[in-house]
This record gives C-alpha cells, sequence and structure tokens, in this order.
C-alpha cells in the first residue's frame, strides 16, 4: 500500500520502515528529529506531543535512559511530529487527521504509514 507513495522527506522514509531499528543511536536520532518542531506552535498546543517531547529530552541528557526507549514510544512521537507538521486546513478537514488526533497515543506502525500516504496525498 505505501509503496506507491513517494516519500519526499527522510524522516517519513524512516516512518515506513517495517521494523524501527532496535539500536539506541538509530532511535535517538529519530527522536532528536522529531524535537525540531516549533515547541511553541507546534508541540506545546498537544500535550500528549509535549509530554513525548519532555521524556525524550530528559533521555537524551541521561544516556542511561535511553536504552530503555521502546518502538511505541518511537512510533508516538514520530506521529506527532508528523501531525504537528501538517498544515492547520488539512488538520481541520481530513478525518483521519483528526482521528489520530483525538486518540493521543498508542499509535500502531499502520497508522505511521497513513501519515505518509496523506503527506504523499497533498
Amino acid at each position: 500500500m505505501h509503496e506507491c507513495v513517494a516519500i519526499r522527506v527522510p524522516l517519513l522514509a524512516s516512518a515506513v520502515m517495517l521494523e524501527i531499528s532496535s539500536g539506541v543511536e538509530e532511535r535517538l536520532d529519530l527522536i532528536s528529529n522529531c524535537l525540531r518542531a516549533n515547541r511553541e506552535q507546534q508541540i506545546d498546543r498537544y500535550p500528549a506531543y509535549k509530554v513525548l517531547t519532555d521524556m525524550a529530552r530528559c533521555e537524551q541528557d541521561n544516556g542511561d535512559a535511553a536504552k530503555y526507549i521502546n518502538t511505541q514510544f518511537v512510533v508516538n512521537i514520530l506521529v506527532w511530529y508528523h501531525l504537528a507538521l501538517m498544515g492547520e486546513a488539512v488538520k481541520l478537514t481530513d478525518p483521519r487527521l483528526q482521528r489520530l488526533i483525538c486518540k493521543a497515543n498508542n499509535f500502531t506502525l499502520q497508522e505511521l504509514i497513513e501519515i505518509v500516504e496523506i503527506n504523499g496525498e497533498l
């Protein structure tokens, strides 16, 4: 399904990997990229995303904590990063995005792929 979507953004390409890398460094790189969103305009307005970014910053500051980053955390922060970057008009009119925003956490890999597909439609 997602093979038909041209992926132009490297972080989105990471989002469609069949399995999120189990390497701590790779996960930290993905998470670090998700922290690049504008804190005030894109992160703080979504409480679930803010919690994830606060946790991620704590993990970055404590090298030992990074080994506890699981796949669910990475999927959640990747979904929120891409939701935050979507245009406001798209978020207000696309029921798939509205559903994901309301869901707030425990996203599946399929939902992450859905974000990629939506991005490909734009």
